[in-house]
């Protein structure tokens, strides 16, 4: 997982970079603080993410059909929503700060809001599909498992009746167990 969100840290600076570079700002001091703000800002949100992959495959059974993919989707999906609103809220604070605030602080701020931005982005579309990427091979051997492996039919958990078993004629004891419920 280390290497997946050091490839999104990557992508976050250098686009960094490269925006500094096409808008002709200047490269001095605080450009270093952005750099080393978004580098904890976009760090953060990975974690929190792949947190989240690290959590539901403790919590997989053993059986599940679930592919290691779908498992990646589902933990984006559940993270998804506080991904957001953490970017927009944070975005929405640096961008009254880039309007309101002095000519001092401006490209600060401009570069917080490209990095705050693309580290939300990195981290939901760089860190989890490389890290499916990394993983490719044992989820592929884990697919080829899965479709080894017959699918059993569910046990019956109602009474014998339903489970198509004839019932006992009243006086008599039926010999089926009945599962509590």
């Amino acid at each position: 997982m280390a290497l997946a969100a050091d490839v999104a840290l990557l992508h976050d600076i250098c686009l960094v970079v490269l925006v500094f570079i096409i808008t002709q700002k200047e490269v001095n001091t605080p450009f270093i603080a952005i750099l080393l703000t978004i580098v904890g800002y976009s760090i953060n949100d990975t974690v929190v993410i792949f947190d989240r992959i690290r959590e539901n495959l403790k919590l997989k059974p053993k059986d599940s059909r679930e592919t290691f993919p779908q498992l990646v989707n589902r933990s984006l999906l559940e993270t998804m929503t506080r991904s957001i609103n953490t970017v927009l809220t944070t975005v929405i604070a640096v961008l009254a700060v880039y309007l309101f605030g002095g000519s001092a602080i401006r490209d600060f701020a401009f570069g917080l809001m490209i990095g705050i931005a693309t580290g939300g982005y990195s981290s939901i579309f760089i860190a989890a599909p490389v890290l499916v990427l990394m993983r490719k091979k044992e989820w592929t051997r884990e697919m080829e498992n899965i479709k080894e492996t017959p699918v059993t039919p569910a046990a019956p958990t109602s009474r014998a009746t339903d489970a198509g078993q004839p019932a006992a004629p009243k006086g008599k004891v039926s010999t089926t167990k009945r599962k509590r419920r």
